[in-house]
């Protein structure tokens, strides 16, 4: 088995090299990872970054090693080489090969979250999508995750406290499980009375509706502008 390699590169420049060595351990960066042995299926997987020329091995889905330095640095990544090396040829069977981006969804520079509708304990909001075939959505209250909407640009968050300021954001999630951090984000608060309020506030610059002030009434018109009056 010496020699049987599995290799990243960028044309013929090698970024990642993972072999066997001559005692039959599979070794990256001259550290060995783990024994192989002959005759016996293995699932490797390389998580590659070229940005930071680092990659993660994986072996039978378990972490092996995380952060190995290319053997070259390189930007990009368009070949994937097996070999069996020449001095010691044999059989290498290889079987379901699969190649998955790491660049996470992006958001484009008009992008919106907006609410819908909102009262003393719920808000409604409708946020943009992004340009990405299949997409989840990860709806966050503060810093806790409040929802996960997949197929929809939409959710309601319930179970809120009345005349409160909360701060919304979304992020979007890829197939492979790659996460946005530059989502849409929405300062919005639940009205201080029973009666239901419609409209829009938006993200970047858009009227941030803070409902701040017990005495105060706020008043979401459905072009989205908002009064404030004082109880007599």
């Amino acid at each position: 088995m010496t020699n049987i390699r599995f290799q990243l590169r960028n044309g013929t420049t090698v970024a990642t090299d993972v072999y066997v060595n001559a005692p039959g351990s599979l070794e990256a960066n001259g550290a060995v990872m783990q024994k192989v042995n002959l005759g016996t299926w293995y699932t490797v997987k390389l998580v590659a970054n070229p940005a930071a020329s680092k990659y993660d091995l994986y072996v039978n889905d378990t972490v092996k090693a995380s952060g190995i330095p290319f053997s070259s640095p390189v930007t990009s990544l368009d070949t994937i080489r097996f070999s069996t090396g020449v001095a010691n040829k044999n059989s290498l069977y290889i079987d379901d090969v699969a190649i998955y981006g790491i660049t996470p969804p992006t958001w484009a520079s008009n992008k919106s979250l907006t609410y819908t509708s909102r009262n003393t304990n719920s808000i409604s909001l409708s946020w943009s999508g992004v340009d990405d075939t299949t997409v989840t959505y990860y709806v966050y209250n503060g810093t806790s995750l409040s929802h996960t909407v997949a197929g929809a640009t939409y959710a309601t968050i319930s179970g809120l406290s009345f005349n409160t300021n909360y701060d919304f954001t979304v992020q979007a999630a890829d197939a492979f499980g790659n996460v946005s951090t530059d989502g849409p984000t929405l300062a919005v608060a639940t009205t201080s009375s029973s009666s239901r309020s419609s409209g829009s506030s938006s993200s970047g610059g858009g009227v941030s509706a803070d409902g701040s002030g017990t005495s105060t009434s706020v008043i979401v018109g459905a072009d989205g502008s908002i009064t404030r009056s004082q109880p007599s």
